[in-house]
């Protein structure tokens, strides 16, 4: 799975243009099955930052979609920042879940009542 992250800091009068087609790439990712999720996202700091994430099925489908007329519009929003946008593309190769959560937790209330090497 591949997922995109772009943070971007709308340029003054231009958040909401920017936000519009975002959400317009959205609204055309939802057909798109190799699209696993999209979402545009505000950020509650001082430039009120807006995110905007893609999860893909695979590496193949998000080449694809880097390369087609629809990620023109994403390139689009982006010219539309005051500053350079901070971009990460990550490859997820597991994903784990509330299980996790529950072994660890499980793990740490076993050993609570070991003495730990600094209680020595």
């Amino acid at each position: 799975m591949i997922v995109a992250c772009i943070e971007l800091e709308p340029s003054l009068g231009k958040r909401k243009s920017m936000l519009e087609i975002l959400q317009f790439v959205e609204r055309g990712l939802l057909n798109n099955p190799a699209c696993l999720s999209c979402g545009v996202y505000e950020k509650l700091d001082q430039n009120r930052t807006i995110l905007y994430e893609e999860k893909w099925e695979s590496e193949q489908s998000f080449r694809s979609h880097i390369r087609s007329t629809s990620y023109l519009a994403l390139l689009n929003a982006m010219d539309l920042a005051q500053s350079k946008p901070k971009i990460s593309f990550n490859e997820v190769t597991s994903t784990r879940s509330m299980e996790l959560i529950e072994n660890l937790r499980s793990r740490e209330a076993e050993t609570e009542g070991e003495m730990t090497y600094e209680d020595r």
